[in-house]
């Protein structure tokens, strides 16, 4: 398994506590250091059991890619600095691969944390379907929460040159060679929610998934997938939620009104209703909507991560 991380003092040596708290205990750690200016390697070479790579600052993807270089395993696993697995993530996605041969990639459900470790909400990913498809209109495979084989990732040429939305990219690759995915439907992996999140970084995001969606329908695509300006709208919706912050309003609205102009249909997707609702309802109305909409499957989230929090410190 492979963790980039950059400047990530405040959260890596929760995330390794997750690792090291594997049930599953036949796996290799490496942590690549992305040039981090703070404390962050003196930590991870006091606490990691594995391998601690350094480097230049590159980006995730370059990070993502040294690791890849230096792994052994058969199967490949990326943990973004600031999530936790919970302790059973491995023995589930192992077991799946392990299970058929024939599969590829297999990826799980996840929550949402807030600083304190409280539960938030859930997030639901649903099978692959036509995989391509659903894919172009969006990442609903995350990186943090998937564990594939490494001839697989090899493949295709591990990791883009991009600084966002190249995990989005990888498992487009995949997609298109083919590659079979499955889904398991346990909530095993929290994202930690805090200041600062990549959504804040909209117009930067919004460039890296139009050289993606480029990439992408420039290749041969099967019967069934999305037209190009609806998933390109689907991406200018997804610029407006994410810019649906103090001083950020004006610019979430034309983006809105951008993915509304490109593409009628976008409007039925999911992130034209979140930027929506959350441009109707403020910061705390939207809060509330979410946590009303995934308190159906909170049950079983808590039943695997407990009531309240997930304090590993």
């Amino acid at each position: 398994m492979i963790i980039p991380v950059y400047n990530g003092e405040r959260f890596i040596l929760d995330t390794i506590a997750t690792v090291q708290a594997q049930t599953y205990r036949d796996f290799e750690l490496i942590v690549v250091d992305d040039g981090s200016t703070d404390g962050t390697l003196a930590l991870v070479r006091r606490q990691a059991m594995g391998k601690v790579l350094t480097r230049l600052n590159g980006g995730p993807a370059a990070a993502r890619n040294t690791g890849l270089a230096e792994a052994q395993g058969e199967y490949l696993a990326f943990l973004d600095a600031d999530d936790l697995w919970h302790p059973e993530w491995l023995a589930h996605t192992v077991a799946a691969l392990d299970a058929d041969p024939a599969l590829d990639v297999v990826y799980t459900d996840g929550v949402v944390l807030d600083r304190a470790g409280k539960l938030l909400r859930t997030i639901r990913s649903g099978p692959p379907g036509n995989t391509v498809a659903r894919l172009l209109m969006g990442g609903f495979v995350l990186l943090s929460r998937t564990l594939l084989r490494r001839s697989a990732g090899e493949a295709v040429g591990g990791f883009g040159d991009l600084r966002l939305s190249e995990d989005w990219d990888f498992f487009i690759r995949l997609a298109l060679a083919g590659r079979r995915f499955a889904h398991l439907e346990l909530p095993l992996v929290a994202r930690r929610e805090y200041g600062g999140n990549l959504t804040s970084r909209a117009a930067e995001l919004l460039a890296c998934s139009r050289h993606v969606l480029a990439e992408a329908y420039a290749q041969p695509l099967a019967a069934g997938v999305p037209p190009y300006r609806l998933a390109l709208a689907r991406c200018l919706m997804f610029a407006s939620w994410s810019s649906v912050r103090p001083g950020g309003r004006l610019q979430a609205v034309r983006y809105f009104l951008q993915g509304l102009a490109l593409h009628p249909r976008s409007l039925a997707t999911v992130e034209a209703r979140a930027a929506l609702a959350h441009l109707l309802l403020g910061d705390r109305g939207f809060a509330a909507l979410q946590r009303s909409l995934t308190l159906r499957h909170a049950k079983t989230a808590r039943q695997w991560w407990g009531s309240r929090s997930v304090s590993l410190a």
